[in-house]
């Protein structure tokens, strides 16, 4: 069965996202990340657009926390948007009109620093998943299926196909001989 994914991975279809008085960091269990190519076309071609009043400082914190995640996942199109004066509301036309033609603007990619963040990125999941491995390879499976979890949670569709073969891995060892 194919994953629903939010709407800003069908970058086949979606080239930007606004989002108004609220939002949630990406590579999440809540918002988890998509396989590589989709997530890819996403960080090339999409633009982010947050509109968020300067008195709502739960919903500035919640900004900050998803445009970092935007930035650790390399996404680097982002438009910050404040509506001066306004606590937790949704935008009235004039901050619509400015999220609609920040949307509108071309986005021109930054191909050496999307290259060097996914480089990054790579590195890291290499890494956690040779950590896993040898959970798996000393016997800690149960230490390793919750390490599994968490990584599934943070990475998302970037984990398949190696988060199904440690799966494997782990309830080949659990599971009691035939």
């Amino acid at each position: 069965m194919e994953r629903a994914w939010p709407c800003g991975w069908h970058s086949e279809v979606f080239r930007g996202a606004l989002l108004d008085a609220g939002s949630d960091p990406m590579g999440t269990a809540q918002v988890p990340l998509p396989p590589a190519s989709m997530l890819h076309r996403f960080q090339q071609s999409s633009r982010i657009v947050f509109v968020t009043g300067d008195a709502a400082h739960i919903r500035q914190a919640q900004r900050m926390r998803a445009g970092t995640a935007l930035q650790t996942w390399c996404a680097f199109n982002i438009d910050d948007i404040r509506l001066p004066h306004t606590a937790h509301a949704l935008a009235g036309a004039s901050g619509l009109a400015r999220a609609f033609d920040s949307l509108s603007k071309p986005v021109i990619p930054d191909i050496q620093r999307i290259q060097a963040c996914r480089a990054r990125n790579h590195a890291a999941l290499v890494g956690d998943f040779r950590r896993l491995q040898a959970l798996v390879h000393a016997g800690r499976l149960d230490e390793a299926a919750h390490a599994l979890d968490a990584a599934d949670a943070h990475y998302g569709g970037l984990a398949a196909p190696r988060s199904l073969q440690l799966l494997h891995a782990i309830e080949a060892r659990v599971a009691p001989p035939r």
